[in-house]
């Protein structure tokens, strides 16, 4: 079963934010000239760059679960956890460090393996946890 994630305003903000600040710092190099075509053509590069990974992060999250793992994807990054590996799940917190798939606050955080963590949002927690539960119905959830 594939789920949509769910993005706030803080996210939008951050992404809009350093593209912006990016193509300030493009527009103003280009108009001073002090840098010159390599400075002002390096600069474009990396804003192109990191625009497209943003936007890529921001239009391609999404999750799936089938009968062993979950699936992560967001932009360039893919993972799997295997569902007997978690330890447990922690509903509504966010993660601020570590694996963060996630567009959003107040998501899951899955601890699985004996140190390993990850942060999704998907559209709805609990159908999610649903979902999981069904593969693996002695799951540890603990709510914030």
């Amino acid at each position: 079963m594939k789920f949509k994630n769910r993005i706030d305003w803080l996210f939008l903000s951050v992404i809009f934010g350093t593209i912006g600040l990016c193509l300030a710092l493009v527009i103003g190099t280009a108009l001073n000239d002090k840098e010159g075509f390599w400075g002002v053509g390096i600069m474009s590069s990396v804003t192109i760059l990191l625009s497209w990974l943003l936007l890529s992060v921001l239009l391609n999250t999404h999750y799936s679960v089938d009968e062993d793992h979950i699936w992560y994807e967001s932009g360039p990054f893919k993972g799997k956890v295997e569902i007997q590996s978690i330890r447990e799940i922690q509903v509504g917190k966010s993660m601020w460090t570590g694996l963060r798939v996630a567009t959003a606050m107040n998501g899951l955080i899955i601890r699985h393996g004996k140190y390993d963590e990850v942060y999704i949002s998907p559209d709805s927690n609990s159908s999610f946890i649903e979902k999981i539960k069904q593969v693996k119905p002695d799951l540890i959830i603990k709510y914030d």
